[in-house]
């Protein structure tokens, strides 16, 4: 691009592929920057890009030309389709190897002496090729993307005659890589500070990027990786938390899935909805993981409710064998599984209850006296009219007598 276009333009590199980041540092003189899918999505993002409102034209075009069959080289096995039109090709081994670890399998022991012509190893670190690199960013099937990607290749009459317009030689020197050996005692302390106690716990999962536990635990003596890149043990140390507060609340908890079989549950659940008559001869009352909740409840339709409409739900006052309680039932992974706190409120009304019995006796209390009073204030009140009345009486007619005389 820069012998066509110039040496003053900047070529960045766009892919699935974290290994291109390395080499445009190893070629700074070649590629400017190395961004991957995962890298374009995000700055689409933030500069507020949508690509499919932008409006093309017909001076919207390839600089320079397609890759035609070159666009095969993503997948697994493209490259020796582009290569196969070649003479050079006719009279040589070709195979594909991809994943680290099959590479290394495959390699290893090798009888070089058993070559008897040239041979072409197409080497891919990603299982499956590029298309299924790890910061691929659209959710295809692998095969449909396969499929999409020779729908595009362009095997023409140019396959097989084309000549490199520029070198492209690249030499690769022995470069071993040093490892620290560490003793079992250094590796087994870094196994159990990460949850790993025995054998069994060392489940080997790759989600931490390490083909095993222990080279894991070899990568952070040597700095190079963190306990909290540990799935495994992240998912172990968020259950242990959550249990230890399940614990803490004094009043019953209990987590279920969909089916409202029993996940989690705290000490005071039991003591609060375990029967011996009813469930001593059905559960095991040191575990009711996977117990039915309808054998303890007979609200779980709030459960069923929360579970279905994806949403928190709270009601007051529910009542069961003479018990009062208030429920709130919240989700933790929507459509599969939710968890309810039952606060016991009957002691609460009981005494709200009682405090109202009492007003009520005040109040008829305060009633009576008012009545008492008024009763009183309403004879006194009549007496003073009848004096009022006389007095009245009485100096008209006094009044009277004075002016006839």
């Amino acid at each position: 691009m820069k012998e066509k276009l110039g040496h003053d333009i900047e070529v960045v590199f766009i892919g699935p592929c974290i290994a291109k980041k390395l080499e445009a540092d190893r070629h700074p003189d070649l590629l400017s920057l190395s961004l991957t899918f995962a890298d374009l999505h995000q700055w689409l993002k933030d500069s507020g890009i949508n690509p499919t409102e932008i409006r093309t034209s017909v001076y919207d075009k390839f600089a320079l030309q397609k890759a035609a069959e070159g666009t095969a080289y993503p997948i697994e096995g493209g490259m020796i389709e582009t290569i196969k039109p070649y003479t050079a090709s006719k009279n040589a081994y070709m195979t594909q190897i991809t994943g680290i670890k099959h590479i290394r399998k495959e390699l290893e022991n090798l009888d070089i002496e058993a070559i008897d012509r040239p041979m072409f190893v197409e080497c891919l670190a990603c299982p499956g090729g590029c298309v299924s690199g790890p910061c691929i960013s659209n959710k295809k099937s692998g095969l449909g993307k396969r499929i999409e990607i020779l729908k595009n290749a362009d095997f023409s009459s140019m396959a097989g005659n084309r000549q490199p317009q520029v070198n492209i030689n690249e030499g690769y020197d022995t470069c071993p890589v040093e490892s620290k050996e560490f003793s079992e005692a250094e590796i087994r302390k870094v196994l159990n500070y990460i949850g790993k106690y025995n054998i069994e716990d060392e489940i080997n999962c790759n989600g931490c990027g390490y083909d095993t536990c222990r080279n894991f635990a070899k990568a952070m003596l040597l700095g190079k990786a963190e306990p909290e890149m540990c799935v495994s043990n992240m998912k172990q140390q968020a259950q242990r938390k959550a249990n230890a507060l399940i614990r803490c609340i004094p009043s019953p908890i209990v987590i279920v899935n969909s089916d409202l079989k029993i996940y989690e549950y705290n000490e005071k659940f039991i003591e609060s909805f375990w029967s011996d008559e009813e469930h001593k001869e059905i559960y095991n009352k040191e575990d009711l993981r996977g117990a039915n909740l309808r054998d303890f409840i007979n609200f779980t339709n709030l459960f069923s409710a929360s579970i279905d409409l994806e949403q928190d739900i709270r009601k007051e006052h529910v009542k069961f064998k003479n018990r009062l309680y208030d429920v709130v039932v919240f989700n933790i992974d929507k459509k599969k599984v939710v968890g309810g706190i039952v606060q016991d409120v009957t002691t609460m009304e009981m005494k709200k209850e009682q405090i109202a019995e009492k007003a009520k006796d005040v109040i008829k209390k305060n009633l009576a006296t008012v009545q008492q009073i008024a009763c009183t204030l309403g004879e006194h009140m009549a007496e003073t009219e009848i004096l009022l009345r006389s007095i009245a009486h009485d100096y008209a007619d006094n009044n009277g007598e004075d002016y006839n005389g």
